[in-house]
Parts: structure tokens; C-alpha cells; sequence
């Protein structure tokens, strides 16, 4: 039956895109994740070509082909996939930068880790986790400021956000103001799970 469809395919182009799918879901129902991917990767074509003012059906095959180069290992191109996808759907953006963190974070590509981060922080500014991420990131690569930068942002949705205390008490030890930074660890010292490591600071 899929080689009939694939000879369909190829003859009927008027059912190009609905036969492209249909093949992409066989191939993937088989476990066989290449070729799925390769009908996708048709079907996006084929998509943009006859639609191109159309982004709903894109972002639906965009989603698919996500899935697939996750499977077949294709990383890089899962990661441009989903930056591609957080440009085209910028209102529901978060959940592809995060997604794009852990796959970077998996395949140790810092500097994506950086950019997806920034994004998630950047599509929900209430995210102070990301932005905690951020800062220490930036305070191991010695990037004060900008580890900074990111903290007073955390630290202005929520004042005593333990982990972001704990990164400002850090920034302020490193610049030998002693009480700044014994104060901002003493916030930390407040959340039982900083609690032990802030008192290592204190002391």
C-alpha cells in the first residue's frame, strides 16, 4: 500500500499534500523515522509553496518534524527547527525555547542553552528561574554585569527569590562588599533549600 501512495504521490499533484502526510504517518507508525521525516520535510514544501500566507498547517508540520529529528538524532536541526517555530508562533514561544534548552543541555551546546534561555525569559519575564539560569551562567563565565543585568530583573518580580539572592550575594562578595553580600545570602538563608549553602557563604 505505501508504495502505491508513494507512486500517487508522485503522479497526482493535486493530492500531493494530503498523500505526503499519509505516507509520513505510515513510515513513522513502522518506527521507521527517516523516511517519515523525509515525507514531512516534502509535505513542508509542498505547504509553503501552495500556502504560503498560511502559518497554522506549517506549525503543525513544523511540530511533526520536531518529533522525528529528535528521533533519528538530528539535533541540529530539531534546535533550527524550533527556532523557526518560535519565530512563526512568537505568542506561544516559551514552551520551544524551553524545549530547545533541553536539547542543547543534552548535547552540551552551551551557547544554545544561553540563546534558550534568554528566550524563555524574554516570552514569560515572570519565569525567574530562567532568569536565575541566566545569571549563573553568566557569573561562571565572569560576566558580571550581565549575570547582573538579570538578576535585578529576577529580583524585581520576586524581591526574595532565594536562588537569585544567593547568585547577588556571590556577585557582591566577588567585588569585596562584604555587608551587601552577607545581606543578600541572609534572604537566601530564609528558603530551607538554600539554607546549609548560605550559611557556608555567611560564614
Amino acid at each position: 500500500a505505501i508504495f502505491q501512495y508513494e507512486d500517487l504521490a508522485a503522479a497526482d499533484s493535486s493530492q500531493a499534500g494530503k498523500l505526503y502526510d499519509l505516507l509520513a504517518t505510515l513510515y513513522q507508525d513502522l518506527g521507521q523515522s527517516s523516511k517519515a521525516l523525509s515525507w514531512r520535510a516534502r509535505q513542508l514544501a509542498h505547504q509553503e509553496k501552495a500556502v504560503p500566507g498560511t502559518t497554522g498547517v506549517r506549525i503543525e508540520t513544523l511540530h511533526e518534524m520536531v518529533l522525528l529529528q529528535q528521533q533519528t538524532g538530528a539535533h541540529d536541526e530539531a534546535l533550527a527547527t524550533l527556532g523557526r517555530l518560535a519565530q512563526m508562533d512568537a505568542g506561544n514561544s516559551y514552551p520551544y525555547y524551553r524545549q530547545m534548552a533541553e536539547i542543547a543541555e543534552q548535547t552540551h551546546k552551551p551557547a544554545v542553552v544561553k540563546k534558550a534561555l534568554e528566550g524563555m525569559a524574554r516570552a514569560n519575564p515572570k519565569d525567574v528561574e530562567s532568569a536565575a539560569a541566566l545569571a549563573e551562567l553568566y557569573l561562571t563565565q565572569d560576566e558580571l554585569e550581565a549575570a547582573e543585568q538579570w538578576i535585578d530583573k529576577g529580583l524585581g518580580i520576586v524581591p526574595a527569590n532565594a536562588h537569585l539572592q544567593f547568585l547577588k550575594g556571590d556577585i557582591m562578595s566577588r567585588r569585596g562588599l562584604e555587608d551587601e553580600a552577607i545581606a543578600a545570602f541572609e534572604i537566601a538563608r530564609e528558603d530551607p533549600e538554600w539554607r546549609s549553602v548560605a550559611q557556608q557563604r555567611i560564614w
